[in-house]
This record gives structure tokens, C-alpha cells and sequence, in this order.
């Protein structure tokens, strides 16, 4: 592995929002994939296992920073991490031992408590995969079942459920990587390379989805103390990235479930305006206190940097300009069916097998039912990339990486202060 000084490694942490394929190399069911079409269509004119029908966040970002496209971790035979690697595992949320416990409880129960109603729930919870080493979020969705315990219902219940990466599990695979990096190059310059990467991380979703649908869950905590656990748990991932040698971080937080097709499908089909309501509550309180642990870690961890980015914002401008932006679409989904086309059928993997698909993703702020196009995240990147709408704060992205290939001189940080005028954060 060749020493390389100045470059400017990008590791990716986070749910399918920057995915780029690692779930097509677990043991999970097709819907917990995008590796088969129309995923993949306009960019890479085939599947790449990225939820979109392009690139995601990341791929923007390493293509203004002059790096090659990233690999996801579990990719075969990988163990080149010079110029970063991509974590990030599509249903992954930033919460696992509570979703553990739900699970053991959910199956000690008697059958007379174990009804229709709680397993129709989503529940997630984490079990070691001992052949691999990993740790396994497992999401189940159960639709339909007799409403007494037997077999069938147990095998249909492991048939529904389907596994990915974990938060943590991604923070315990960049730990990994660290010690390969030291035996590579050396322990001077691993630190050195790991000191000047940028950490991005997008995460959160999942978990507040599974908080408004899971009834069980939900009358356990108040929102104020699951928004406190979901930040407590990020918050403590970014520490143990920080410990192994982290320290420029781009936190993206989350967009309104307003826009969301999926969510604008549950409305309008099954009346759930009180569940869509809650959701904002949720991510609300989430990015004012993301925003919050962020500021504090700079208090608490010599020589952390990060950029806030806004993705809430970004998302209420495009929706708010589309023309603007050159889209056409931003309430229905390019693929999938029903209302919104929110049902999440794009690709017939799942339980419904029939889909539309429109004629120009790059016209739609989503491409399915419940992500992004590749039209959307280029907006998404550029304006945290050029600080548009100080859409990143307080640091402007990673926008001064291209003067290190310009250059070529000497390293200098990839996240720049915005205080007025741009200062390179060192």
C-alpha cells in the first residue's frame, strides 16, 4: 500500500440515506436491498446497492474532494482504506440494546398477549453473527399471521425478518480498519491519515420510525427521553470514532416526514395524520438536539471539528423552489405504487410485486417511496459543499479538499471555518 501524504481519506457512517451497497453482502431478504433494477438507472445504468437511481450523498462529496468513488466495507477482498470506506447499511438505526429487549420480551410473552397488533409492528433488535463477527440489527415486519402462537407464526416471523449493520457495529468495523491502516503504513502515519479524514454521519430515521409504530415502544418513554437515547447513542459512536483517531466530523441531520412519500401514502390512505404529526415532533427535537451534542463535543474533545449539515433546510427550499432547482416532482415518488407512490414496491422485490416508474427520476425529489434521487442528493451535497442557505455550519463542508489537489503543497483540513470569510480550519 502506497503512502500517500496529502490525500484526504472520507469514512461513512449511517442508514440507506448513504448507503452504497453493503447490505448486498449480508444475509438478508431482497427488500432490505437496492441491488436489482430500476435501482441504479440514470448514473451507474445499473444496480449498485444504493438507494437511489444514481449516487447518494457521499459519492458527491468524494467527487468534489477529487477522490475515487468509495467501496463499501464488506465489499470482497477490499482492504484498500487509504482513500476511506463506506460503513453505512440501509434499516440501520442509531438504537440497538433497547430494540433488543423489546425482542425478548415480545417472546417470552403468552400467547394470549401476543396479538396481531404487536407483531404488525415494526421491532428491531441484535443478535452476533458469530461466522462474520458482526453484529446484526434485525428489522421484522410481519403483515399477516394467525392471531395465536404456532409454528406457522414463528416461521413466518423468521421468514419477514432481515438484517443490517448496526450504528455501533460500524463504529466496531472503522476500529477494524484502524488497525489494518497501522499495520499498512505505519502507526505515525495512520494517525496523521486518520487525523486529517472526514467522518460523515447520517443516521436516524429508522429509529424514529419505529418509535411512532411500535405501540409498545411508545408508551415506554416520553419523546424528550427517545430523542435523548437515539442522540446519547450517536453522540457516543462519534466519541469512539474520535478515540480511534477521528476528528473532522459532517453530521447530517434529519428532512421533514413531510416530504416523504411513504409517510404521505400512510396519511392518505390510513388516515395516520397523528402519526405524521408525531414524526416531525420527533425529528424536530432530533436536530435541535443533534445540533446541540455536536456543539458540546467541540467543549469536550481536544481538536474535534465538525459540519452541521441541514439537510431539514435544504429539503424545505427545494420543495418550497422546485423550478428553481430544475425538478418538476417533489410529493410523488419516480417508482413504486399507490398514492405517492409511497408504497415501497420499486423494483417488485417485496410484498407488492407491481410498480410504476416514471419517465425522468432527475424531475422527482424522490426516486422511491421513501429516498432520495440522485438529482435531490446532488442538490443536497452542493449546497453543504458551497455552504448554500448555510446549509452546513458553522464549518462549510469539505469544500477546501480541492485545494490540496490543486496545490499539491501540503495538507489542509477538508472542513473550512464559515465566520463570514472562509478560514481553513487546521
Amino acid at each position: 500500500v502506497c503512502k500517500q501524504d496529502h490525500n484526504v481519506p472520507l469514512f461513512v457512517f449511517g442508514d440507506s440515506i448513504v448507503d452504497i451497497g453493503n447490505n448486498n453482502y449480508i444475509n438478508t431478504i431482497p427488500i432490505a436491498r437496492s441491488n436489482y433494477p430500476p435501482y441504479g438507472l440514470t448514473f451507474f445504468k445499473c444496480p449498485s446497492g444504493r438507494w437511489s437511481d444514481g449516487r447518494v450523498v457521499p459519492d458527491f462529496f468524494a467527487q468534489y474532494a477529487n477522490l475515487q468513488l468509495l467501496l463499501p466495507y464488506l465489499y470482497p477482498g477490499n482492504k484498500h482504506y487509504i482513500n476511506g470506506i463506506n460503513f453505512a447499511s440501509g434499516g440501520a438505526g442509531a438504537l440497538d440494546e433497547i430494540n433488543r429487549g423489546l425482542f425478548s420480551k415480545l417472546f417470552v410473552t403468552k400467547s394470549t398477549s401476543l396479538t396481531k397488533q404487536m407483531l404488525s409492528n415494526i421491532i428491531s433488535f441484535t443478535k452476533l453473527d458469530y461466522d462474520h463477527e458482526r453484529d446484526f440489527t434485525i428489522r421484522m415486519s410481519v403483515l399477516e399471521f394467525a392471531p395465536s402462537i404456532s409454528s406457522k407464526i414463528f416461521t413466518h416471523v423468521l421468514l419477514n425478518c432481515w438484517e443490517v449493520i448496526s450504528l455501533k457495529t460500524q463504529a466496531r468495523s472503522f476500529k477494524k480498519v484502524e488497525k489494518i491502516l497501522r499495520k499498512q503504513i505505519g502507526k505515525t502515519q495512520a494517525k496523521a491519515l486518520l487525523s486529517r479524514a472526514v467522518y460523515l454521519i447520517s443516521i436516524g430515521t429508522n429509529d424514529y420510525r419505529t418509535f411512532a409504530s411500535n405501540s409498545k415502544l411508545f408508551d415506554s418513554y416520553s419523546f424528550e427521553e427517545y430523542v435523548d437515547l437515539v442522540i446519547g447513542n450517536l453522540t457516543s459512536v462519534i466519541k469512539e470514532i474520535y478515540k480511534n483517531g477521528g476528528r473532522k466530523f459532517v453530521v447530517m441531520n434529519l428532512w421533514s416526514f413531510n416530504h416523504v412519500p411513504a409517510v404521505l401514502e400512510a396519511v392518505a390512505s390510513q388516515g395516520k395524520d397523528a402519526q405524521l404529526e408525531q414524526l416531525n415532533q420527533l425529528v424536530e427535537m432530533h436536530n435541535k438536539q443533534l445540533y446541540k451534542a455536536v456543539q458540546k463535543l467541540t467543549t469536550e474533545l481536544q481538536g474535534f471539528r465538525y459540519s452541521y449539515v441541514d439537510s431539514y433546510k435544504v429539503f424545505e427550499e427545494i420543495t418550497n423552489n422546485p423550478a428553481k432547482h430544475g425538478l418538476k416532482e417533489v410529493k410523488n415518488a419516480c417508482c413504486g405504487s399507490g398514492v405517492y407512490r409511497g408504497i415501497q414496491s420499486c423494483g417488485g422485490k417485496g410484498n407488492v410485486k407491481e410498480y410504476e416508474l416514471c419517465g425522468n427520476p432527475k424531475e422527482h425529489l424522490f426516486f422511491d417511496s421513501n429516498h432520495g434521487s440522485d438529482k435531490a442528493y446532488q442538490i443536497l451535497a452542493e449546497m453543504a459543499w458551497n455552504g448554500d442557505l448555510n446549509a452546513s455550519t458553522p464549518v462549510n463542508s469539505l469544500s477546501h479538499s480541492r485545494i490540496i489537489y490543486y496545490q499539491l503543497v501540503k495538507m489542509i483540513a477538508m472542513i473550512m471555518l464559515k465566520q463570514g470569510t472562509h478560514r481553513p480550519m487546521i
